[in-house]
């Protein structure tokens, strides 16, 4: 985590862990702004990586934040712990957020079984 944060906090004006909010994104409005274009653009370019490597997977932002979940989910980290990292105002919204991925993993797992 180190590494990561002084690999790209250096990179931005305000020291984010990201390098793509800076200085003039100094309200509200702006910062999801300019969070909603750097992740099309990252969703994007996850797109055309998928592709040129022929993958088959999804790989997108919520993809990869479903993977997060699911991982301490199944590591039995406390439902409060996965509420703050995901941001989430409710248990109840983190709760069905957990249940979807959940359903996705059976899903999967019956399927590779009968296929």
């Amino acid at each position: 985590m180190l590494k990561i944060f002084t690999t790209y906090a250096v990179q931005s004006d305000v020291e984010y862990v990201f390098p793509f909010i800076f200085k003039e994104h100094d309200t509200a409005k702006k910062v999801d702004a300019r969070i909603d274009s750097a992740l099309k653009d990252f969703n994007k370019d996850a797109k055309a990586m998928v592709e040129a490597i022929g993958w088959e997977k999804q790989f997108t932002s919520n993809s990869l934040r479903h993977g997060f979940a699911s991982h301490l989910n199944e590591a039995n980290v406390d439902i409060k712990i996965i509420q703050e990292a995901l941001g989430h105002e409710t248990q109840l919204q983190t709760r069905t957020y957990l249940d979807d991925i959940d359903d996705r993993i059976i899903t999967d797992a019956i399927n590779k079984a009968l296929f």
